[in-house]
């Protein structure tokens, strides 16, 4: 007697031979063959993403972060300054991304500053890492979804940063110049967190391509 249903991968119906014992062996075979051309392998979901995918989209929202910040934003510069976008993704990477993860992220985004600017190579990078360990660390504490926390968090890092980057570069600036260097890493802060309620919601579009699972438990407020 045959009956028809459908399996667990939804992918081709299954066919159950209860007094056949040497079909069920070759039914057996036919469901690993099918799941093979289906693409599924045994153990893994077929809508499961592809472990190459977060580290595309990354790639993708880092070179049009550097698109926006380079291109887009040149004409609203106030007194040459611009927020630093890079920087903003990679706050919100510290923010939603994977507990369990490396921070090679976070480093990655800071090396690519550094070969868009003319600092140190490695400044931005390490600057980067630090300020997104710490974030991550603090974030189970604070409502991460409330545009004013995005804004403030990402305030707060940006000077920190800021503040880490200009005292390596101190030995080559003149001391009349640190006024001048403080009011540009604060201004800088001001606009990263202006813009950032804006660009974090449009980076949460493709946080199922990031691997970045939904959060199911409540945190509390800031």
């Amino acid at each position: 007697m045959l009956r028809d249903r459908k399996s667990a991968y939804n992918c081709f119906p299954e066919i159950v031979y209860p007094a056949l014992p040497p079909v069920r062996s070759l039914h057996g075979s036919l469901h690993v063959f099918l799941s093979l051309r289906c693409g599924v392998s045994a153990g893994i979901h077929p809508r499961r993403r592809s472990r190459s995918m977060p580290y595309l989209t990354l790639g993708f929202l880092a070179l049009l972060s550097v698109w926006i910040q380079a291109c887009l934003w040149s004409p609203w510069a106030l007194a040459g300054v611009r927020p630093d976008v890079l920087f903003i993704l990679s706050v919100f990477l510290a923010l939603h991304g994977e507990e369990d993860e490396w921070p090679t992220r976070y480093w990655a985004l800071g090396l690519l500053k550094d070969i868009f600017s003319s600092g140190p190579l490695g400044l931005h990078a390490a600057s980067f890492t630090l300020v997104g360990v710490a974030v991550r660390k603090a974030r189970s504490e604070i409502f991460r979804d409330h545009p004013l926390t995005r804004a403030l968090v990402v305030f707060l890092s940006a000077l920190v940063a800021g503040g880490l980057a200009a005292a390596v570069q101190t030995w080559s600036i003149l001391p009349d110049s640190m006024g001048d260097l403080a009011a540009r890493v604060l201004l800088e802060s001001v606009l990263a967190a202006a813009l950032a309620p804006v660009l974090m919601p449009f980076y949460m579009l493709f946080r199922a391509f990031l691997g970045i699972r939904p959060v199911r438990d409540l945190s509390r407020a800031l």
